[in-house]
């Protein structure tokens, strides 16, 4: 009866999608004026390890709601025959893993969905109307929010989401190379241009097949990949006249997904912070993780994998400097954004007091606009605040915070970011 209940409500869920997917079909086909340049907008992806589905029971129902998409567009095309046998398909698979969740199991979920490869098509898409579009995820970093996450997890999440973005490369690559081999066998071995393509061609897959799996020293293969990648389609271009679309998609992924990864977040307690810039790497695993990445990443931009240090509970500049200071300690430089996450009464009042202490010192400003790209972050807890305060008071709390933190970071000529955290079940 529980098993019946529940694949209910995921048919539920399935026709919901699929009609609100039918609509925005809709409402964008009768679009003619273009989309509006908003800056960026990043999505916070996270789950709950309850949440996380059978990756089985996914797919049936992947495939359940694009049998409703295509019948809300075509009535004629109803195949009810084929939707009972994947009603009855799914009736023989459990909806959650048989075993105790784990981090891993938040990951695989969240990326199954958000690099299924149709959904990947749709980041090139937005990447071609220069509409960006960017994701980053909690799962396998946020250390306040899980016992269980170290550079283990860390490691783990960011393994994942390669082998989901891996895979999509790999077949975009092997389309473009497929077009390749009526002329590598037939044209003539004279012509130098085409030979070198050829051979360019070859080596950009031997390197591509090397960051198949993250290991130390990642962001050195990754950025050799990037620069075979930009002279086959040169070299392409300037032979043909016209650019290879698989290249081009390439390219395009490369720039969403920098280290062809989903980047992650790290958050710890600022208390615990504190204590980790004191001690040895072995006793936190804060510490931990910031010591492996860097050594994925020792000569290149650690955002590629890991986007921003939050430091939940952050109550003063001193907070802010001691992530800093943790930051330096293993990474050599602040190459990390810490993003102070002002969840409480006190700290939403102070939030601008907090902001113009920590920009008061001329060196910290450099290090912003250089190390940080000119953009101060700051993230504003949604859940804590409304614990602390209740609904209204913690959204009026957030409201004003925003408006005087903003004035604040501005008046310092650096862009302000807000990272809203309004998690919960209907946002995940």
């Amino acid at each position: 009866i529980a098993h019946a209940f529940s694949l209910m409500l995921e048919l539920i869920n399935s026709c919901e999608s699929a009609y609100r997917a039918s609509r925005l079909r809709e409402t964008f086909a009768e679009e003619t004026k273009p989309a509006a340049t908003y800056g960026r907008i990043i999505h916070v992806l996270t789950t709950h390890p309850t949440e996380s589905r059978n990756p089985d029971i996914i797919y049936y129902f992947k495939k359940i709601q694009d049998l409703l998409e295509r019948f809300l567009a075509d009535p004629a095309s109803a195949d009810w025959q084929e939707l009972y046998v994947l009603l009855r398909w799914a009736w023989l698979i459990p909806m959650s893993k048989q075993k105790k969740p784990t981090v891993m199991d938040e990951a695989e979920y969240i990326y199954s969905l958000s690099l299924h490869k149709d959904v990947i098509d749709l980041y090139i898409e937005q990447v071609k109307k220069k509409q960006p579009f960017y994701l980053r995820t909690w799962v396998g970093g946020d250390k306040d929010g899980h016992p269980g996450v170290d550079e283990k997890t860390m490691l783990g999440s960011l393994q994942m989401s390669r082998k989901f973005l891996f895979a999509w490369v790999h077949e975009r690559l092997q389309i473009y190379l497929t077009d390749l081999e009526p002329l590598s066998r037939s044209a003539n071995e004279k012509h130098k241009e085409l030979k070198s393509l050829l051979q360019m061609s070859k080596e950009l897959k031997q390197h591509l097949g090397k960051v198949k799996r993250i290991q130390k020293g990642d962001g050195q293969r990754l950025n050799l990949c990037k620069e075979k990648l930009e002279k086959v389609f040169i070299a392409y271009e300037k032979l043909f006249g016209l650019e290879s679309a698989p290249l081009a998609d390439l390219r395009g992924l490369l720039k969403v997904f920098p280290g062809l990864v989903v980047p992650l977040e790290l958050r710890e307690d600022s208390g615990l912070v504190h204590e980790a810039v004191k001690n040895p790497p072995t006793k936190f695993a804060i510490s931990r993780m910031l010591k492996s990445l860097a050594l994925l990443s020792p000569n290149h931009d650690p955002r590629f994998y890991i986007r921003g240090f939050v430091l939940s509970q952050c109550e003063s500049a001193a907070d802010l400097a001691a992530g800093v200071k943790l930051v330096e300690k293993y990474l050599g430089k602040a190459k990390l954004p810490v993003v102070p996450l002002f969840e409480s009464a006190h700290s939403l009042h102070a939030g601008v007091e907090i902001v113009e202490e920590f920009l008061k010192s001329p060196a910290r400003m450099n290090m912003v606009k250089n190390l940080w790209s000119g953009k101060f972050e700051v993230m504003l807890g949604y859940s804590d605040s409304a614990k602390e305060n209740g609904s209204f008071p913690s959204r009026f709390l957030i409201s004003s915070a925003v408006q005087g933190i903003e004035n604040a970071i501005q008046k310092k000529h650096l862009q302000p970011i807000f990272f809203h955290g309004s998690g919960g079940s209907i946002e995940r």
